[in-house]
């Protein structure tokens, strides 16, 4: 069983902040008081000639305190919450009276100590009080003959939640109607029709929050506090009160007589009044206005505004309607006092239809009511288990038990940093248990998340759910029955004591094979004894008391996540300032390579270094020149034109350059005969003179005439196509043959070639380019993925629930934050800390898809999580580093069901305190679970079991005796 809070061990040592003790402002001597510690869980200690008066109560199992400090008999008073983790809290009254307190935890108990300042000369320093923790029970050990026993504090820690959803919600009449108060004439009141008549029509939302604008800024009917209407309304404060003082059974005449005193009538008059009607209908006017305009409450700048005080209001004309009816039940004390803090209940006809803000492929939704249960371990001590190896040594023998170091000193250093790396990462997650771990990896794995799949879900207005179908989870109805008595709690703490068990063999051969490879030497000496030594090592193994406890009923709400891992791998990619990211696919280019006929001639080489590709040819040249100069003077020209490899000669022509034109010059290539012919020189003349010389005697030339010389010649041969009959060769050469008698001219020949198979060569060109592009890029993301895995792996060593619970967190306070109405940016920050401290995000249970959020439609029970194949293994988080979408169940923390639920359905914060908020009538079904008596109480331990988990540790036996067992016939083994 368990013991009471006051009595349990601490969880964690506390130390005390080492900071100067206080000094008493004046010089003068002062005097140190002495008194005796208090023993309890809770007490008074009045300090002797000092007005201060110090009052506590230990709670939270021994790790916090409520210290109440006053000085007397009417001055200032303070109440403080010591935690043993936050070493000190301050107080200062005046008059000299200071000081500082703080609680220590030992291993016998906690204590609350101070150093007060009680006067100029008056200073107190030590213990104020002691909380002693019981003695621990002695464990059982299966073999009291064998064995060892280490004696440890009781201390039961929780080490992992189960969270049990129920097929649908409790009835909604059950609820008890005393603690519920309905408006009475909703049909009649002018608001309540308006809205009722939007609600059907297009833009219904909007239209309903310009309604209730509209009437708030509308003063009367709209009531911003109670007191604003004067009396007898501003006095329901004080009749609620003397109403919630009486205690016990209270007659009925006694109650009219209270009602009488503070309103001056009875409560039936009261309740004729024509005045008492109007103002009813307007604080339930004002309440649905109020709930619409929540989202931009800020905006409307309300004077006075009093929102509690509407609620109390509408209780207190509830309760009177009850008394002037008079009912029975208002005599007892706990229906009167249900009925005092009755729920006020909005019509669903002023509700606004169901938020529509959902984030990009998430929502959320109200899925139901269940049972948080949770395990409890407590190390009741240590056993001996099986033996590991024996040493035996006859008299007068010594013996050197020596091993050699055969490890390289570069696997030393890599084995120590993986130690220094496995340091860090245990001190990081200081305070879990081995077990705590395993179950972690296996419950999460393997019984995460327990729904209906093919539920179909029912609703009114998007506020109502029920949920009908066959709960078709990880575990089948036989297995949750089991559960529900703990005998699946049983079964996971064996199976993950198994894989301690499987790990601990391995850990074992691994020492004893590190022990062979370093240097050890241990001398074992029986030299001086008359006697053979035995000694006999085993296995140490670890005893733990388990229990699984029910913490009580919660809300349940769903989050479908999408890319769960998304934030966390693009933190683990920008890690130690050098961020990695994934290469770009060619399908995902612009324009996009989907396959070698993207490949182009002007694309591959910006392809090419994009992926850092090398040795890649270029592209086939479909036609290509071959060029030849032949210059004289000299003999005739014979020669050939080179054909490239696979090309085709099509066309040919020739430029020539020649010093006479009179010259002709006559060439061959290959079947193509060509001449270019010479044009022969004119003489040069000169002018006739004015007078004609005789004609029988020619005038001889003048010497010094200007001459005309000859004209070289400079001419291209046209572009000649070859005879098609006679094409060039595909290989091999053209013969060339040039003949031309001018003292000097030269022929430049080219020769156009067509690729024979041009298109065949390039399509296998763009094949082999694609082909290395694709495996550039496969090796661009296998490089990648292992620089990712090893950040992955250095980042998540021993926390890997806590990432994949952090992550689902983050995700969605994200996913809540999108379903409110009217918030900005500035409103953000409230709105997460209101998630984040209405739900349980430590207890939620999740579960990992593959697919996209959304798709398909009606998931398998296929997932990976459940593939979880040998102990070394994490294929959940895996899972979850690949998941599309995930599927998280949050329950709501107690005592924030109705804020929660106002903000499903209003997509804003309550304007009323905790315990204020009215409801919408679609709602009953699930607020009858949280109004049922045993709803959220914690019951006691369902089951209770042993446990036994093996380490690697050895110990050396007391004695020789080989451990003996007893068999089934109760005959020694």
């Amino acid at each position: 069983m368990s013991m009471p809070k006051s009595q349990e061990r601490p969880r964690r040592q506390a130390g005390v902040s080492a900071e100067p003790p206080l000094v008493a402002k004046s010089e003068g001597p002062r005097e140190k008081m002495q008194i005796e510690p208090v023993h309890g869980c809770c007490g008074t200690v009045d300090f002797v000639r000092s007005v201060l008066s110090i009052a506590w109560q230990c709670h939270d199992e021994g790790e916090a305190a409520r210290v109440r400090l006053w000085l007397r008999p009417e001055g200032p008073e303070a109440t403080y919450e010591l935690d043993a983790r936050r070493a000190i809290c301050r107080f200062d009254f005046g008059a000299n009276v200071r000081g500082r307190l703080w609680l220590v935890l030992s291993r016998q108990g906690a204590s609350l100590h101070g150093d007060i300042q009680l006067s100029v000369s008056e200073v107190f320093e030590g213990r104020i009080a002691d909380w002693p923790f019981a003695s621990p029970p002695v464990p059982t050990r299966r073999d009291p003959n064998h064995g060892v026993v280490v004696e440890n504090p009781v201390e039961w820690r929780d080490i992992f939640p189960f969270l049990v959803e129920n097929k649908r919600f409790a009835p909604r009449d059950c609820i008890a109607e005393r603690r519920l108060v309905r408006c009475p004439d909703a049909g009649t009141l002018p608001l309540y029709v308006l809205l009722a008549g939007l609600k059907g029509e297009a833009g219904a939302a909007a239209a309903m929050l310009a309604a209730a604008k509209s009437f708030i800024g509308t003063t009367p009917p709209f009531v911003a506090y109670l007191a604003s209407l004067g009396s007898p309304y501003c006095d329901f404060a004080d009749l609620w009160a003397r109403l919630l003082e009486l205690s016990g059974v209270v007659g009925l005449e006694a109650l009219d007589t209270v009602v009488t005193d503070v309103l001056g009538v009875s409560a039936a008059d009261f309740l004729g009044e024509s005045a008492a009607i109007a103002v009813r209908g307007d604080l339930w006017q004002s309440i649905a206005a109020l709930a619409l305009t929540a989202p931009v409450a800020d905006t409307l700048s309300i004077p006075k505004l009093d929102a509690g005080s509407l609620i109390l209001g509408v209780r207190m004309f509830g309760f009177l309607d009850e008394l002037s009816r008079r009912t029975s039940w208002l005599s007892d004390e706990r229906p009167r006092r249900e009925a005092l803090a009755a729920i006020p209940v909005l019509a669903n006809d002023v509700t606004p239809p169901a938020p529509t803000g959902n984030a990009p492929g998430g929502w959320v939704e109200l899925l139901g009511a269940g049972r948080l249960k949770t395990i409890r371990q407590r190390l009741n001590g240590y056993d001996a288990g099986e033996i590991a190896f024996t040493v035996n040594l006859m008299p007068h023998e010594s013996r050197v038990l020596t091993d050699r170091a055969l490890s390289r000193s570069d696997e030393r250093a890599r084995e120590a940093d993986v130690d220094t790396i496995h340091e860090v990462a245990k001190e990081e997650t200081e305070g879990r248990s081995e077990l705590e771990n395993e179950l972690a990896d296996i419950v999460a794995a393997q019984t995460s998340c327990k729904h209906c799949d093919d539920a179909k879900t029912y609703a009114t207005d998007a506020l109502s759910y029920s949920l009908l179908g066959t709960n078709t989870g990880t575990l089948g109805d036989a297995s949750r029955s089991a559960f529900a008595g703990g005998t699946l709690a049983q079964r996971l703490t064996r199976v993950a004591a198994n894989r301690i068990d499987r790990r601990a063999t391995r850990e074992r051969r691994r020492r004893l094979l590190e022990e062979r490879e370093h240097v050890s030497r241990v001398e074992i000496d029986n030299r001086t004894g008359p006697m053979r030594e035995v000694g006999i090592y085993r296995w140490l193994r670890k005893l733990y008391g388990m229990s699984l406890i029910d913490r009580g009923g919660r809300l349940i709400v769903e989050l479908l996540v999408p890319t769960p891992a998304a934030a966390y791998l693009d933190l683990v990619d920008n890690d130690a300032g050098v961020p990695i990211s994934p290469p770009v696919a060619p399908s995902s280019l612009t324009p996009p390579i989907q396959g070698p006929a993207d490949i182009t001639a002007t694309n591959y080489l910006s392809l090419l270094t994009r992926y850092q590709v090398s040795e890649v040819d270029p592209p086939p040249e479909q036609v290509r020149v071959v060029t030849q100069t032949y210059q004289s003077p000299g003999p005739p020209v014979l020669d050939a034109v080179t054909i490239p490899n696979g090309y085709q000669a099509t066309e040919a022509w020739m430029t020539v350059l020649v010093s006479n034109q009179a010259y002709t010059l006559i060439g061959v290539l290959g079947d193509w005969l060509f001449t270019l012919p010479g044009t022969p020189a004119v003489a040069a003349t000169r002018s006739a003179p004015e007078t004609d010389p005789p004609k029988d005697c020619p005038a001889p030339p003048d010497p010094f005439a200007p001459v005309t010389p000859p004209q070289p010649g400079a001419k291209s041969l046209p572009s000649q196509s070859l005879p098609v009959n006679q094409g060039g060769p595909s290989t091999g050469s053209l013969p060339v043959a040039l003949l031309c008698g001018a003292p000097f001219y030269s022929a430049s020949i080219a020769v156009s070639c067509q690729l024979v198979d041009y298109a065949d060569r390039y399509t296998a060109w763009q094949m082999e380019v694609y082909a290395a592009l694709m495996a550039a890029y496969d090796s661009q993301l296998i490089a990648f993925r292992e620089t990712r895995r090893r950040r992955v792996e250095d980042t998540s060593r021993d926390r890997r629930r806590t990432i994949e619970t952090g992550a689902l967190k983050s995700a969605g306070l994200q996913i809540l934050w999108a379903l409110q109405t009217g918030g900005s940016a500035t409103d953000e920050p409230a709105y997460l800390r209101f998630f984040n401290r209405a739900f349980e995000w430590k207890e939620m249970a999740y579960e990992f898809f593959p697919w996209p959020s959304g798709a398909p439609q009606t998931p398998g029970r296929d997932w990976p999580g459940e593939r979880l194949v040998h102990p070394g293994s994490d294929v959940l988080f895996e899972s979850f580093l690949a998941a599309g979408s995930a599927r998280a169940l949050v329950p709501v923390t107690p005592s924030s069901e109705l804020d929660v639920l106002f903000y499903l359905v209003y997509g804003s914060l309550p304007p009323w305190r905790a315990g204020e908020v009215p409801i919408a009538e679609a709602q009953l079904t699930a607020v009858a679970e949280v109004l049922s008596p045993d709803f959220g109480a914690e019951r006691p331990p369902e089951e209770h079991w042993s446990l036994e988990v093996p380490t690697a540790h050895l110990i050396l036996q007391d004695g020789p005796a080989l451990p003996t067992f007893e068999r089934g016939n109760g005959t020694r083994a």
